[in-house]
């Protein structure tokens, strides 16, 4: 089985990503073999909103079958979970630390409730002249909404 897993280094002792979606790297290991390699996530980080979707994405087409990570946003677990992925929680770990957990079943499973709403980091974030995030609450604009 191919199991992805999400490291901020390109190595089996790398230390697992904070972050599915904007992840680093995934290191794809074949639990039959023990064979490893790595998956940059170029893609991944330069996306503004869909990171998480896009990463799930590349992952599946890649023919991954779980995925380790210590954080996941709700629409990439969705993504994950409506093509039978099951997602894996582990922190504060290096790759083959977790790739053992997984194997002796110590890895809680990640659900709906565990998912992490995130913002976007800065860079996509348009910003006021006075360095402030441009949205209603900070501009102290009201917003009418109308549904009909």
């Amino acid at each position: 089985m191919k199991i992805a897993i999400a490291s901020k280094g390109a190595g089996r002792d790398s230390q697992i990503d904070d972050h599915f979606g904007r992840a680093h790297y995934f290191v794809l290991v074949d639990s039959d073999s023990e064979l490893f390699s790595v998956c940059g996530n170029s893609g991944g980080r330069s996306t503004p909103y869909t990171a998480g979707m896009q990463t799930a994405g590349t992952l599946l087409s890649l023919g991954v079958k779980a995925v380790i990570a210590a954080n996941i946003g709700s629409k990439a677990l969705a993504t994950l979970q409506a093509a039978g992925v099951p997602t894996y929680r582990c922190r504060n770990e290096k790759v083959e630390q977790a790739l053992d957990h997984f194997k002796r079943g110590m890895l809680p499973t990640l659900e709906e409730a565990d998912a992490c709403e995130a913002d976007p980091p800065a860079r996509f974030r348009r910003q006021r002249d006075d360095g402030k995030r441009n949205s209603p609450a900070a501009t102290g604009k009201r917003i009418r909404v109308s549904v009909g």
